[in-house]
């Protein structure tokens, strides 16, 4: 057995962090500030953290049976994170902020690290410094998503096996299975890189070929193995914690939509009034791919960031010859192109494709930014005859030029008044059990959300499609009765989208039955009413 095997997991901690210089911590705290200010600045949560939070809530007050019945059908690692930090700071949504944070910028960190493989320092440092002021992951780190704590494992994972080719060490096998582990726990499409480790490790050519691979995959075995015995005497479900089960449906959902779409477009094609349309969707049938692609090509220069997608393009010049010297480049080359390849599925299948999807693809690709930064800085330096320090900066300050101002710019401010709104449900609701709203389907998550988030234990589901009166029936005394039914103190109408015709909460008659706590305005929703629904009926026998 080789003398790496017994290098301690201390050992390689102490290594790590050895290697990063005083100019990247400056970057990274620089990010960190980055990430701060834009958190302070950010009003209102975001739709899906209100969810996260709800499981955290029920986590931490062991309410089980609430864990998969608002919105979401699996338990992640966010929850568990935020039930953990709601026990240190007493703060839902500064928990979920906190942690966001936390891994969002300790991304950077193995990030750093693994541009210092094959670039100089400076080119390394200003590779990071693209990474700590990209719109996107800047943005995601202070929101409520899952991602940031996927970024994180997935780059350390990556950087361990990049390592390990290079020291053979096995202990850089196991803390990198591991870290893909918990990359797939808060989000399943990080299972793409195990998946791509284990075909790279299977096509090395050395005599511990097999060895490495039982070494990898010796977490993922061992665990397999706990979990079947511990779900066999619980009684839960696997899926709950991993949605293995949806893994198969990456490959065969986009075909069935892909199918039904087409479908759908060949019936519009007859149906539609408009001449040109019956001409025009057929051809958007048979292009339905080429869409998609354009999607894809949309949404991965925004994600990237426009200016810095140069970096990457100069990046790409003379890829190839490294690629044959250093099989680990192909090896980021491979996730790479497998992560776009997953994001056009995806695409295809649900047509729903988030800025911040990309960071599967941006964590392999980040070593092409790198290579077109020390390109650039060559190139520059020998073309202008001036010293590296001075085309060092002007890069650095053409990044932070670029980055800035859209990371400045405070996010949704109007926004505060679904704030307002919950608070004053809140203010006039009874304080021992949570506030039922009837509101749009728009509006529903914040209000309810804002409405009950400083009750003791439990709120209620801040997405209950029973509270949106879209489906309420169109008659003011059955629209009433039916608030009675479900045990509604409250109704939100908005201008925009309220759906009904005959009638509005101001009108004469109906009114004597609601009392109105507030007004609003959003540009979304147009006026917005906050009205208490009398608890007895008016004069007329409602």
């Amino acid at each position: 057995m080789p003398s790496t095997f017994f290098i301690k997991p201390g050992a390689i901690v102490q290594r790590f962090f050895s290697r990063i210089s005083a100019r990247a911590w400056l970057v990274i705290l620089a990010g960190l500030g980055l990430r701060v200010w834009v958190g302070l600045h950010t009003v209102i949560v975001n739709p899906d953290g209100a969810l996260y939070i709800h499981q955290a809530m029920a986590l931490y007050f062991k309410n089980w049976n609430s864990l998969k019945t608002c919105g979401l059908s699996f338990l992640s690692s966010y929850p568990v994170l935020i039930a953990a930090g709601y026990y240190l700071v007493h703060d839902w949504i500064l928990s979920a902020r906190l942690i966001s944070l936390f891994f969002g910028t300790a991304l950077l960190i193995p990030l750093y690290l693994m541009f210092k493989e094959w670039v100089r320092d400076d080119s390394a440092i200003l590779s990071l410094l693209v990474f700590a002021v990209t719109p996107v992951l800047v943005s995601n780190s202070v929101e409520l998503v899952r991602d940031p704590i996927n970024w994180f494992f997935l780059s350390l994972g990556t950087f361990a096996v990049i390592r390990q080719a290079k020291t053979h060490s096995p202990w850089l096998l196991l803390i990198a299975s591991l870290c893909f582990l918990a990359a797939i726990w808060a989000r399943i499409e990080a299972v793409l890189f195990p998946a791509v480790t284990l075909g790279y490790l299977l096509c090395l050519k050395n005599n511990r070929r097999m060895i490495n691979v039982l070494i990898f995959l010796s977490p993922l075995l061992v665990i397999m193995f706990f979990s079947i015995a511990g779900l066999m005497i619980s009684g839960l479900s696997f899926n709950d914690l991993h949605r293995c089960h949806e893994i198969a449906g990456k490959f065969i959902e986009p075909i069935r939509e892909y199918q039904k779409m087409a479908e759908s477009l060949k019936s519009l094609a007859w149906s539609s009034p408009n001449p040109s349309m019956e001409f025009f969707l057929p051809e958007a049938r048979n292009l339905i791919w080429l869409i998609a692609l354009g999607t894809l090509l949309n949404r991965f220069l925004e994600a990237f960031f426009y200016p810095f997608v140069v970096f990457y393009v100069v990046g790409f010049f003379g890829i190839h010859h490294k690629i044959r010297s250093d099989s680990r480049l192909l090896y980021l080359a491979i996730l790479t192109v497998s992560g776009l390849a997953l994001l056009y599925m995806h695409t295809l299948q649900t047509w729903m494709l988030y800025y911040r999807f990309f960071g599967i693809v941006m964590i392999p690709g980040a070593i092409f930014c790198a290579f077109g930064i020390e390109r650039l800085l060559n190139i520059l330096t020998r073309r202008l005859s001036v010293q590296p320090a001075t085309v060092f900066w002007v890069i650095l300050l053409l990044i932070i030029g670029a980055g800035l101002p859209k990371n400045l710019k405070s996010p949704d401010l109007d926004k505060s008044v679904f704030i307002q709104i919950g608070e004053t449900v809140f203010q006039n609701a009874p304080k021992s059990s949570g506030a039922r709203i009837a509101t749009s389907r728009h509006t529903q998550t914040w209000v309810s959300f804002y409405a009950n988030i400083h009750l003791p234990g439990t709120a209620p589901c801040p997405l209950d499609p029973t509270n949106c009166w879209e489906s309420f029936p169109d008659d003011p005394d059955q629209f009433y009765d039916h608030l009675r039914q479900n045990r509604q103190d409250f109704v939100l109408w908005e201008e925009k989208y309220w759906p009904f015709h005959d009638f509005t909460l101001s009108d004469p008659a109906v009114s004597k039955t609601y009392k109105e706590l507030g007004r609003w305005y959003h540009r979304d929703t147009g006026k917005m009413i906050l009205y208490a629904v009398s608890n007895t009926p008016d004069a007329d026998g409602r």
